[in-house]
């Protein structure tokens, strides 16, 4: 659910383009403290033991075997445990629900969302590719 807040408060900063502002912006490179970076998917999953050894933004960036949690803002890393189920545009209340551990408010109530890189990556129910700062994710019509 935090990431989940996280994730609006994103999204309520985007202007009309989807685009976040440019002040602070986290370098898609993974340099930044607290960026995903591409290393968490290449570790291996016994090496995701410990809160913050392998940063993520979705379970895209964790090793089989593990999730991506949000402990809170600051804090999310791939931890050991099953991942949720729920397919981009299905219901959630919470990160746990999603197969990509992507819940989002949705125009009528939470929904899965997940990664994209285009607008057709994106189900209906979350038709637009927001570009954040660690990745682009399927968001609501604003």
């Amino acid at each position: 659910m935090t990431r989940a807040i996280f994730l609006l408060a994103l999204l309520a900063a985007c202007g009309s383009d989807g685009k976040p502002p440019q002040d602070g912006a986290v370098p898609r490179d993974g340099s930044s403290d607290g960026g995903a970076g591409g290393d968490a998917a290449d570790a291996n999953s016994s090496q995701c033991t410990t809160p913050n050894a392998c940063p993520c933004f979705s379970n895209d960036d964790c090793p089989a075997g593990t999730r991506c949690h949000a402990a809170d803002p600051d804090h999310v890393y791939c931890e050991p445990g099953a991942r949720g189920t729920g397919a981009p545009g299905t219901p959630c209340t919470g990160e746990m629900d999603c197969d990509s551990a992507l819940c989002v408010d949705g125009t009528d109530q939470m929904r899965c969302s997940k990664t994209c890189t285009t607008m057709t990556d994106c189900p209906s129910e979350l038709p637009r590719c927001v570009d954040l700062f660690e990745a682009s994710i399927c968001a609501r019509q604003p």
